[in-house]
C-alpha cells in the first residue's frame, strides 16, 4: 500500500504533465471522454511502475510511452479499466492550441486569432492519426524526435517523414481554407 508521501511525490513529479498527456490521448483517440480515461489509467499504471522509473530520466516521454500502450490495450479489449469522476476531469479548452494567446488585444485581432485556431484544430485533426499524434508531440508538446519515436513506436527516419508530410499537408490544408474564405 502507498503512503502518502509517495503519492504526494508521484503528483509532484506527475501533476504539471496531466493536460499535456491529455492533448496526446486526444490526438490518439480522437474523444474526449476515452481521452480522459486514458490518462487517468495511464497515470495508474505510472503509479505502479514509478519503481521503474529512472531518476534524471525526462518524466514526460515515459508517461507518453505508457499512455500509448494504455491506448493499444484499450483497442485491444474496447475500454479502459478505471473509470474517473466528473469532477477530476480538467477543464474545456484541451486543444493543443487553445494554450496560443494573442498578443494583441483589440477584438478584431483576438477574433481572427481564434478562428486561425478553430481552422488549425479542425485541420490537425482531419490528418491521418499516425501524422497528427507526432505533429502534436513534436511540434505542440516539444518532444525530440527520438522521444516521439519512442512514444509511436517508430523509427526515428519514420517520425521524420510522417513529420514532414504532416506539416506539408496541414500547410496545404490550411492555404486551401484561407483561400476559400477570401474569395
Amino acid at each position: 500500500m502507498a503512503t502518502t508521501k509517495e503519492v504526494s511525490q508521484f503528483v509532484k513529479l506527475t501533476g504539471p504533465h496531466h493536460r499535456q498527456l491529455l492533448r496526446i490521448a486526444l490526438a490518439l483517440c480522437r474523444d474526449r471522454d476515452l481521452a480522459a480515461d486514458l490518462t487517468q489509467e495511464t497515470l495508474l499504471r505510472a503509479f505502479l511502475a514509478m519503481d521503474r522509473f529512472r531518476p534524471g530520466a525526462p518524466m514526460l516521454p515515459w508517461l507518453a510511452r505508457i499512455l500509448r500502450n494504455v491506448f493499444l490495450d484499450t483497442r485491444k479489449t474496447g475500454r479502459a479499466r478505471h473509470e474517473i469522476a466528473e469532477h477530476q476531469l480538467p477543464p474545456d479548452g484541451l486543444s493543443p492550441l487553445s494554450q496560443a494567446k494573442s498578443t494583441t488585444p483589440q477584438p478584431l485581432a483576438q477574433a481572427e486569432q481564434a478562428q486561425l485556431c478553430l481552422w488549425l484544430q479542425e485541420e490537425l485533426n482531419a490528418l491521418p492519426s499516425p501524422q497528427q499524434l507526432l505533429l502534436v508531440l513534436c511540434d505542440v508538446e516539444g518532444f525530440t524526435y527520438q522521444e516521439a519515436a519512442d512514444v509511436a513506436g517508430v523509427p526515428v527516419g519514420t517520425v521524420r517523414s510522417r513529420l514532414s508530410r504532416g506539416r506539408e499537408a496541414l500547410r496545404l490544408r490550411l492555404q486551401k481554407r484561407l483561400s476559400e474564405e477570401n474569395r
